[in-house]
């Protein structure tokens, strides 16, 4: 057991947390001795979300949930959606609807659960693992508008059979059923602004600001080469929902609109030049 998991161990077990994310990053393949496993469940009680991702700026913030594209389906007299979440944590998550549009019928793994409300927004429990979710809407006239939870992620609507390539979703979460008629001929287009700060600390670390212009439908992006070589990502901020893969890719499951986009790094040694990024 290498020195830097027996001090992450250690400092959980004396209850300090601020080596959040040091610790998760090595959480995948870490080896508690014999004398410790015991403790192990008193740890981690209540606290599981210690090893989820983190925060740009704050290590005591953290992401348990990962939600892939939300679709949902309109037709005359109701409406059904369905989603898949991965969940690093056991957490509670929002689903499309609210309290004058509650949603029916709502499955967890195709087996129905019970869904509770928090300030008006529809809740379900899920544990820890990759998951699927469904619901329905049932009206007699289709509604002017169905509340989205902004952690759903890219949102793939269709009404009456047909794909809505640009649904009109405000900044209040409302989706608009009946004021569609937007242009569908809006061309996906992608600009990537980087911007970088560095710290002269140690270790070295780097502030990458990344600016974001999208227009176009939702869609999901996988950026790559934007970390520096040797750099290794530390924290993430971002307005929409984004994680960054075990290859450095950074996966963003991009609105149109403009978005900033806030990555903390730190170099694995000592450097004295900064070089190109990774894999250039």
């Amino acid at each position: 057991m290498s020195i830097k998991k027996i001090i992450c161990f250690m400092l959980l077990l004396a209850g300090i947390h601020f080596c959040s994310t040091f610790c998760a990053a090595s959480s995948k393949d870490i080896s508690i001795p014999v004398d410790l496993s015991k403790w192990k469940e008193w740890v981690l009680h209540n606290e599981e979300n210690q090893l989820c991702p983190t925060n740009y700026n704050n290590g005591q913030i953290h992401v348990c949930c990962w939600p892939s594209d939300l679709e949902l389906y309109i037709e005359h007299n109701g409406g059904r959606f369905k989603q898949r979440w991965q969940i690093f944590a056991d957490e509670w998550v929002p689903v499309p609807g609210g309290n004058k549009l509650w949603p029916k019928e709502i499955r967890l793994n195709k087996k129905k659960i019970p869904v509770i409300t928090r300030n008006n927004i529809p809740y379900i429990y899920l544990e820890k693992g990759n998951h699927e979710i469904s619901g329905k809407f049932q009206w007699l006239n289709t509604p002017e508008m169905i509340k989205i939870p902004p952690a759903a992620g890219i949102l793939k609507l269709f009404i009456h059979g047909k794909k809505i390539d640009f649904p009109i979703l405000d900044k209040n979460g409302r989706l608009w059923l009946q004021k569609q008629a937007v242009s569908q001929n809006q061309a996906d287009r992608l600009d990537v602004k980087i911007y970088r700060l560095v710290q002269d600390t140690i270790p070295m670390k780097v502030n990458n600001l990344l600016k974001i212009n999208i227009s176009g439908k939702a869609r999901e992006i996988r950026l790559d080469g934007i970390f520096l070589k040797d750099a290794v990502p530390m924290n993430l901020k971002s307005p929409i929902p984004a994680r960054i893969s075990g290859n450095g890719e950074l996966l963003i499951q991009a609105l149109p609109g403009q978005w900033e986009i806030f990555i903390t790094t730190r170099f694995k040694k000592n450097i004295k030049t900064i070089g190109p990024v990774q894999g250039k």
